[in-house]
This record gives structure tokens, sequence and C-alpha cells, in this order.
């Protein structure tokens, strides 16, 4: 402590940062980290004066301690250091500046990808990446013709963090002729990016032994979406890489192609619980009945996760036959799995597990809670409208809100009485909610109308609480895409009009919760 005080207090010394800018980067950073547990403020001040010491090497360990210790105050000190004629200095400032991640720092690093110092145009276009800002595009695809590999690997990996396609097919261009780790980048930046115009080349290097990165080719082929790569992800199955194996079958699950569900069958034995996890997962998305014996067969699985994955998929299944199993699940010790299983149940929607649901609401685990209740919104359970009282009380926000909706669903003016108490909620979704459901429930329309603009509604929002109400007749067209928000006041409209939106509105990318709950919604219409 008495060192550390000499240093934050004393005039800069900078022969005592000397020695220990020449040591390890584990000492340098255990020594910061000591600096710092002591006055944190006190070691930033002490590396931004740092940077103007006469040694190379203590410059460039400030540089360095200052990204470690993300400091945005320092950007200007450190934009200013890139201009520094020690190209040691100009190197770990542009490290520094890609950690702290601030756009303040583009055009200066944009600039530093011209340094005459492959080191400093090197970490110019890491940080670059680091940044994420698609104005640095331009200057990374230019990027992509330096002379030095080490920085044409940095920009492609860039260019893949920001997505850019633009660079698509100058890297499909490019990746026939290149060789070794920059056509690794360079695949892995596609499987990034994700492009159909990738599909053909990304199929062929995912079956290549020499990829490294083949497991993220699997999943990118899923997210591009295009099903002439399900003959490729179907011989990845048999991979001897399990995490290649687990990647295609969650893709194949993506595709949702009927050709995969046999193999996917056979892959939720698997030897090992991811590639089981996967397989399960993918069976639910494609979501073939005739899956619904392997599945059932999962929920034995000595893996919780096997057991969470094929409970859900048997919710996405629709699988009345899993009813008794699922119901037994409901005691399982572990709370995620109880979670997973009471999804399953509300997914499924037969009203004969309204009394497994009841029972865990009072759950030790409030996310096993929260799913129950939902789940007997799902199953629209008049007898449970008693057992829901005590959840609008719940301390949870979220819990009290998810009641709500669950009233609303079942749709009975016995609960009115209930929600109206939820006006004076000290949450506003639950306010706002709760107006919406009083609306269905045949509340006063002046009064509810009136008590909802009072709470910043959305405009569709606001457009089903007047249907309710009879102050409008049907929806107008809702631009955008779908929303949990969106779809919950469809579900509770519940008109031809209110289906008819629900399948048209376009689903956002990888969005697969949302997707899932659309499908929930629409069998149990």
């Amino acid at each position: 402590m008495f060192v550390w005080l000499i240093l934050f207090s004393a005039p800069l010394d900078c022969g005592a940062l000397d020695a220990m800018a020449f040591r390890s980067i584990e000492d340098r950073r255990d020594y910061i980290d000591s600096l710092a547990e002591a006055d944190h403020e006190g070691t930033i001040t002490l590396m931004r004066k740092a940077l103007g010491c006469p040694s190379e090497q203590t410059r460039m360990f400030a540089a360095e301690a200052l990204g470690y210790l993300d400091d945005p105050g320092a950007i200007p000190a450190l934009i200013a250091a890139l201009k520094s004629p020690s190209i040691g200095v100009r190197y770990e400032t542009a490290w520094a500046l890609g950690l702290l991640g601030d756009t303040s720092a583009l055009t200066p690093l944009i600039d530093a990808l011209s340094d005459r110092a492959v080191p400093v145009r090197t970490n110019a276009a890491w940080a670059l990446g680091e940044i994420a800002d698609a104005r640095a595009i331009d200057a990374l695809l230019k990027a992509l013709e330096d002379v030095d590999r080490r920085v044409r690997e940095n920009a492609t990996e860039a260019l893949g963090k920001l997505k850019s396609k633009e660079a698509v097919p100058i890297f499909l261009k490019r990746v026939a002729s290149l060789s070794g780790s920059e056509r690794n980048r360079t695949l892995a930046a596609l499987a990034k990016i994700a492009d159909h115009r990738a599909t053909g080349v990304l199929a062929q290097a995912a079956t290549d032994p020499a990829v490294p990165d083949r497991h993220l080719i699997a999943q990118a082929l899923g997210r591009i979406g295009d099903t002439t790569a399900v003959e490729t992800l179907l011989k990845l199955l048999d991979d001897s890489r399990w995490a290649v194996r687990a990647k295609a079958a969650l893709s194949l699950g993506m595709l949702k192609d009927k050709r995969a569900v046999k193999p996917l069958q056979t892959k939720a034995t698997d030897k090992k619980s991811e590639v089981r996890q996967a397989a399960s997962e993918a069976l639910g998305r494609i979501g073939d009945i005739q899956s619904e014996d392997v599945l059932i067969s999962g929920l034995e699985d000595e893996n919780d996760l096997c057991v969470m994955a094929a409970a859900h998929a048997l919710g996405l299944l629709g699988s009345r036959k899993a009813l008794e199993p699922l119901i037994e699940l409901m005691s399982d010790p572990e709370p995620p799995v109880r979670e997973q299983v009471a999804f399953a149940l509300g997914a499924i929607g037969d009203p004969t597990a309204a009394s497994a649901l009841r029972s865990r609401l009072k759950d030790v685990s409030w996310e096993v809670q929260q799913e129950a209740v939902t789940s007997i919104g799902w199953l629209r359970d008049v007898s449970s409208i008693d057992a829901l009282r005590g959840v609008l009380a719940h301390k949870f926000w979220s819990i009290r809100l998810a009641g709500v909706q669950a009233l609303g669903l079942i749709g009975v003016s016995k609960a009115l009485p209930l929600i109206r108490r939820r006006f004076a909620d000290a949450h506003p979704d639950v306010r706002r909610w709760g107006y919406v459901v009083a609306a269905k429930l045949g509340a006063d329309p002046e009064a509810t109308l009136a008590g909802l603009n009072k709470e910043n509604p959305s405009p569709e929002m606001l457009e089903v609480a007047r249907i309710l109400t009879a102050k409008k007749e049907s929806l107008s067209a809702w631009n955008g895409d779908l929303t949990q928000e969106r779809l919950q006041l469809l579900v509770l409209l519940g008109t031809d009009d209110a289906r008819a939106m629900l399948e048209s509105l376009p689903l956002p990318r990888d969005e697969l919760e949302l997707s899932e709950l659309r499908l929930i919604a629409l069998r149990n219409w």
C-alpha cells in the first residue's frame, strides 16, 4: 500500500514503470489489477500521464493498460497516441481503442489502416471489428487487398462481425485461391454473414476436415435457410466431431425438411448428450408427430438438458400421448426441467393438465411459477380462476402480468374484479394489460379506454382495446414484423381477422421463440 500511495501522490516517475513495462503480459495485468484495486481512478490518471513517458515500452504499457482498464475518458489521449512516432505505441493504442469500442475512434482507426507499419494496420482492422460500425465497411473491404496476410485476415474477420453483405461476392471470388488461416478466416466470416449466395461454398467447406470451424459453418447453413444444404447437413450428422453433429442437427431443425426426421430420430440416442439435445430440439421444430415416441423416450434421458429438450419438443408437436409422462415430470427435482414441462403442457393445450399446472403456482422457482401461469392461460381453464387470484399479488411484476394475460385468455367476466385491482399496479405493463383485458371481460368502455390512454399504450394495444369495447369494427393493417406483444394482443382479440394477421405478419430473422409461440397460438386458437 505504501508503494501505491507514492505512485498515486508523487509526481509521475516514468522510471518506476519502465521495469514493469518489460515484464510478461501476465505480470503487467497483475500489476494493473493490484493498482486498480487500491485506487481505480488513480491508476487511470497514472496511465494517462504515462503516455508521455520517454520510454517507448512504457508508453506501450500505458496504452495497453488504458484499454484493459476500460476507461472511456482515455479515448482522446489514445486517439492522439495513434499519431505517435513509435510503431509500438500506435500498435498498442489501436488495440486499446478496439477494447474500448467507442465510435469516436472510428475515423482515426480507419486512417490507421493506411499506416506504414503492418502491426498497426493489423490491430486497426481488428479494432474496427470490435467497434462494429458499418461506416468502416468500405475501408475494411479495401484492406482485403493489403500486402500483409495478417491485415487481410483481421479485415476479413471484422467484415464477418459486421455481417457485411458487400463482402460476400469478394469473399466468394477470393476463397478458392486462398489457403491456410486466411481461407479459414474467410469461411468463418461467410458463416457469420450467413448469406444465401454462400450456400454452395459453405456446404462444400462443411465436409472438409481441414476446416477448423465446421460446426459454425453447419450452423450457418441453417440460418441461411436454403434447403439445398439438407443433403450436406444429413452427412454431417455422422461427423466424427460431436459439435459438428449437434450444429447440423439444429440446422436441419431450422430448415424443417421432412427428409431429416428419421436421421434425427437416430441421433436422439447419440452417445454425446449435446447431440441428443440438438436432435430433440430439431425434431420439435420440424413438427412431425411420428417423432413423439422417440421424444417420449427422451424424457428418461440421464441428462437434464436432454430431458428439457424432449419435453419442449413434445409441446411443439402437441403430443397428447406425452401428457401422462409429462405430468409425472412436474415433480422432477430440477426447476429447469419443471419449467420446460410446464411449457409443454400449455403448448399441448389439453385441459386435463390444468391441475398439474396449478400445483406449481407456488413452486420454489419463480420461473416455474411463471411458466405454469402462462400455460394455464393457453389452456383457457375456467376452473383455475380462483387459483390465479394469488398470482395477481405476486412480488414479481412479470408473474402478475402473466396472470393478467392468462385471465384474459380464459375470458370470463368472473375475473373482472381481480383485473380491476391491477389498474393501480406498480408496474406500467401490468396496468396497461389490465385495461386491455378488462375491455375483453366487459368493463365500462369509456372508463377503460380513458384509463388505458393514460398509460401510454402502443398503437396496436389501443386499437385492440377499441375493438374489444366496440369502438372500432376491425383491425387496420399493421406494418413491420410480428412481436411478442402483437402476438399476445391478437390471441386475446381472437377474431378471424386477428388470426389472419397473426399468420401473415413476418417473423424477424432468428426469432425461434416467437415462431414457436405463433405455432402454439394458431394450434390452440
